[in-house]
């Protein structure tokens, strides 16, 4: 008996391991998939379990994904498209100008008007012929033909950005000089220390708000800070620097080699990734970085102690700068 009850015990617990204990909704033994995917933005919320995703007509095809380190890897995919969903509820991706995809593990990601236009987003339900099974949120974002940021597993929360007044900037600043007066810390970055300033005491702010990240690699990335949740950094000196992280933050959502960061109307420079040896560099590399926010008529340019210039995009273009350890200045 003895024997037979410890069976029993090692029976019952191994059941348990195998079930999980996390509460989350599980597929029934019917067939039915209640697993959901939050939906916000439609006039309602809505909740759309994986079943119902399964009921739209499905779009089925392979594409590359292409992660920050050039690598590339091919799928195979099968999952509902998201204008389909969306006219599933009455509405379509022309009401809105974004989508923000965040997973259950809390990486996070803001799909652009301009993606969301011209590219199928599809809620993938199949990877390579194979149902996904991973934790309690079994759906994985393609977009073919973008990068691998957009391509978000573990999906739980849909968010659907409404229009807003395009961006035109009236401020711009560089973040070298501004160094001078912000709080420098040291962050390890695998095992290496740098240094860094929070972004919150850069911005001015510490409400949470919407960015522009801007990579010297041509990467346009919609951010959403949330600083109570996270620390968030610029890591100006070391390895990939100026880069946009924070402790605890997904890997994926840091940001390496930043050329530019947009809050509101006011632009942030980075000229340390321009600079020669000699820390002069020309102004026409930067300009392309803003040129899609660089209003029609003339904005103002912060320099060393404050001093402004009013400015507009031909003669910023054509100027020259100079960095060093005081600051950017005019190369004369």
């Amino acid at each position: 008996m003895k024997r037979i009850s410890w069976f029993l015990v090692l029976a019952l617990l191994g059941m348990l391991v195998f079930t999980g204990c996390s509460g989350a909704p599980a597929p029934s033994a019917g067939g039915t998939d209640n697993r959901v995917i939050s939906l916000y933005g439609l006039p309602e919320e809505v909740q759309i379990t994986l079943t119902e995703l399964k009921e739209i007509t499905p779009k089925e095809g392979s594409a590359i994904s292409v992660n920050s380190a050039g690598e590339e890897k091919t799928v195979a995919y099968k999952g509902a498209e998201l204008g389909d969903i969306l006219a599933k509820y009455g509405s379509d991706k022309t009401a809105f100008t974004g989508v923000r995809l965040v997973a259950s593990d809390g990486y996070a990601v803001e799909v652009p008007e301009e993606i969301l236009r011209n590219r199928e987003i599809i809620l993938a339900y199949e990877i390579d012929g194979a149902a996904l099974d991973e934790g309690s949120n079994p759906v994985k974002v393609v977009v073919p033909e973008e990068r691998a940021m957009y391509w978000v597993k573990y999906l739980a929360e849909v968010h659907l950005v409404a229009p807003t007044a395009d961006v035109k900037l009236k401020t711009v600043r560089f973040f070298e000089n501004e160094l001078k007066a912000l709080s420098v810390r040291d962050y390890d970055y695998f095992g290496t220390v740098d240094e860094a300033v929070l972004l919150t005491e850069l911005l001015g702010r510490d409400e949470s708000t919407k960015v522009i990240l801007i990579g010297r690699d041509g990467l346009v990335k919609h951010e959403l800070l949330e600083p109570a949740k996270y620390e968030y950094c610029i890591k100006y000196t070391g390895a990939d620097a100026p880069a946009y992280l924070a402790p605890g933050l997904p890997f994926g959502m840091q940001v390496k080699n930043l050329a530019a960061i947009i809050d509101g109307d006011v632009a942030i420079l980075f000229a340390s990734g321009y600079a020669g040896p000699d820390g002069r560099f020309a102004g026409g590399p930067l300009l392309e970085t803003l040129s899609e926010y660089w209003p029609d008529g003339e904005l103002t340019l912060l320099g060393v102690g404050g001093q402004t210039e009013t400015i507009t995009a031909a003669v910023f273009g054509e100027k020259h700068f100079v960095l060093t350890e005081t600051g950017v200045s005019a190369d004369r």
